[in-house]
């Protein structure tokens, strides 16, 4: 530095001194690194809610640092702290961080820079909704769902999810059984499946649900009454079966006005136009005289299919 002195003025009769006389300083290479942002929460969801604080998300999820390689080292991540309480819905706004070591506590940066100031963190807020297990019934068979036992476990589960995806829901169904397909008491196991979003809070990941029939008996019957009907004009057809066996359920007092001349059995060869050779057809059952008493299962019989 230097001292200018006014104009007519005696520097000579100054005494100057410096403090201090020398400056020490060191040159180190500057060094870069991305840094992982974390969050820590502190507070509550309110009633009926719930913070799915390990789902938080950072924007950006790494920030670039630049500093002396003595200082990046003590850094492990940058933490963002958020707070919340009787939250009913996300949080999302911007919040500023610190460095951290490994062993969260916070870092002295005196010479470290960063390409962002603040992160902008989202902190889902789910609702939590408790719904009855449900499946459809379908009849069949000579039953009813009122013919039935039904035993369904778990009977609730808690789910959560966003308010727009549980808002619509009153009941979880996990599938459909069709009682014509069960000749005898049965149980079956269905996979809890869910929407991408929701999860089920309470762990459970399949329902057991056991049928049991109240009331009804079953049958067997060799009908000899087969039939076709929808054949193609140019085509003519024959049913190769001469008999089939079919299993009829019914309660006790039906049943003992069934006969085998009572069952009709009908294949429809709507689906086979033109074709000809052998082939297998469903069938339908029909129980004629009767109400409340049904075929268990599904049935086919063989057709031969010529042209005219």
């Amino acid at each position: 530095y230097k001292i200018k002195f006014p104009s007519g003025v005696d520097d000579s009769d100054f005494t100057i001194e410096r403090h201090p006389e020398v400056i020490t300083f060191n040159v180190v290479e500057r060094a870069t690194k991305l840094v992982e942002v974390r969050g820590s929460f502190t507070g509550g969801a309110a009633e009926g809610y719930v913070v799915e604080s390990d789902d938080m998300s950072f924007s950006p999820a790494f920030i670039k640092v630049s500093g002396t390689s003595e200082e990046l080292a003590q850094i492990a991540y940058a933490q963002v702290a958020i707070n919340g309480q009787d939250l009913s819905a996300s949080i999302q706004e911007d919040r500023p961080y610190i460095f951290v070591n490994a062993d969260g506590e916070e870092v002295e940066s005196t010479h470290v820079t960063a390409d962002v100031d603040v992160v902008n963190v989202t902190v889902p807020v789910s609702m939590l909704k408790e719904l009855d297990v449900a499946v459809d019934i379908i009849n069949g068979g000579g039953a009813h769902s009122w013919d039935c036992d039904i035993d369904i476990r778990p009977k609730r589960v808690t789910l959560s999810g966003t308010v727009e995806e549980l808002a619509a829901m009153n009941r979880l169904n996990v599938g459909a059984i069709d009682l014509a397909e069960h000749a005898e008491d049965f149980e079956i196991t269905f996979p809890i499946e869910l929407d991408e979003g929701i999860q089920c809070v309470t762990g459970e990941t399949e329902v057991k649900v056991t049928v049991r029939f109240k009331d009804l008996v079953t049958q067997d019957f060799e009908v000899t009454d087969l039939r076709y009907i929808n054949c193609a004009d140019s085509s003519q057809a024959s049913i190769v079966n001469k008999t089939l066996p079919v299993t009829v359920r019914a309660t006790q007092m039906t049943m003992d006005k069934i006969s085998a001349e009572d069952i009709r059995v009908i294949a429809d060869l709507t689906n086979y136009g033109t074709m000809t050779g052998y082939v297998t057809v469903p069938v339908k059952i029909y129980i004629d005289g009767v109400t409340g008493a049904g075929a268990v299962g599904e049935y086919s019989v063989t057709v031969n299919l010529t042209s005219k």
